[in-house]
């Protein structure tokens, strides 16, 4: 399976690594490394997390407070959000194609 960065996940999570890497250039490179993480565990088993939508799937960014939203489209793993766990709802809500 391919994985799609939907627009504006893309810059979500440029985004996110910039902030950690303000924080630290470390923590930015963990961030990094812990989405390229989560990914993997998605394309391995991509129905196994939790749906929060008819077509929509969620997988926590450990052991950072991010999570992915993605959806599977034929052979392909669509995230179409990257968001910070405080963030609203309403920010992401509405992405499904």
């Amino acid at each position: 399976m391919n994985i799609l960065l939907v627009p504006p996940s893309d810059k979500e999570l440029d985004d996110a690594i910039t902030y950690y890497n303000t924080q630290n250039t470390i923590l930015g490179k963990r961030f990094y490394h812990a989405f390229l993480e989560s990914t993997e565990h998605i394309i391995a088993t991509p129905d196994l997390w939790p749906k929060v939508g008819s077509t929509t799937f969620k997988k926590q960014i450990l052991p950072f407070s991010y999570f992915i939203l993605y959806m599977i489209v034929d052979d392909e793993i669509q995230i179409t959000c990257i968001s910070h766990q405080r963030r609203s709802p309403r920010y992401y809500t509405g992405r499904e194609k």
